[in-house]
């Protein structure tokens, strides 16, 4: 079952070639494993952790009980955006301490189909650098695609690197999964409504599945990458209704018994 959305920014401007590069990622695993467990689950992810997402969006997660996972572009950070403001490092230090989980992007947040296989392990390793720079204690375990564009020299890298890479790939993630290559659903005002939230559930939770969420800014007049506070309260509290456990990607993929094979610490 695919829940339809937009499809990845930029993904109009992809050549054939880059195309074909990026479903040949979709569809060949390199890290599978089985994402059918006892409970369904779901994780709310936030990409280039705007201000907004740091502060109400971890402070919304935090009243249910629970955490999230915050994907950071070390290079992006303390920056004004086209459309908010990125968290600085005081605040990637805060989340850590409330218990949240820093996820990696790479430093530049640049597209994986353009960069080759050297400037990705120079990038990557920039910014696993930068952020444990600022908080050495982060265990930086997990990956998001920068705009959700993946290759398989990307991935090939990844797995030696990282547990997980998360895609924006609109499905549930159950039975056979790539590890690095996740789906997620957008959890942004204009590509979901609480009733594609309930139904997303519905099957999570028949099927035993993991949902991911990402999203971006969380504000009562969002970017169109973003969601208002509203419809994150109601996605964690049909969370509970459904079912579902909230947790991170990290103790997603633990809880359900995925065994990191390759791990190979960068730094």
């Amino acid at each position: 079952m695919i829940i339809q959305s937009a499809p990845p920014e930029d993904a109009e401007r992809l050549s054939l070639i880059d195309r074909l590069r990026h479903r040949l990622a979709m569809h060949v695993p390199v890290a599978p494993f089985n994402a059918t467990s006892a409970a369904p689950a779901v994780s709310f992810t936030f990409d280039d952790v705007p201000v907004s997402a740091a502060t109400a969006g971890a402070d919304l997660i935090e009243q249910h009980g629970a955490h999230a996972t915050f994907y950071v572009a070390g290079g992006m950070l303390d920056t004004q955006a086209d459309h908010w403001r990125v968290i600085g490092g005081d605040k990637v230090v805060d989340l850590h301490a409330r218990g949240h989980e820093i996820g990696c992007y790479s430093h530049s947040h640049g597209r994986a189909d353009r960069m080759n296989g050297a400037v990705i392990q120079a990038d990557i390793l920039r910014n696993r650098a930068l952020l444990k720079g600022i908080e050495p204690g982060l265990p930086l375990e997990n990956f998001a695609y920068p705009f959700g564009l993946g290759t398989m020299a990307w991935k090939m890298r990844l797995k030696k690197h990282f547990r997980s890479s998360r895609s924006v790939r609109p499905d549930l993630n159950h039975g056979a999964t790539d590890a690095q290559y996740l789906n997620a659903l957008p959890l942004i005002d204009r590509q979901m409504d609480t009733g594609r939230i309930d139904r997303a559930y519905e099957a999570a939770a028949r099927k035993k599945a993991w949902i991911i969420f990402y999203s971006h800014d969380v504000a009562e007049r969002p970017s169109d990458y973003g969601c208002r506070p509203g419809l994150l309260r109601y996605a964690l509290r049909a969370a509970e209704r459904f079912g579902l456990k909230v947790e991170t990607v990290s103790n997603a993929l633990t809880r359900i018994g995925q065994v990191w094979l390759l791990a190979m610490p960068l730094i």
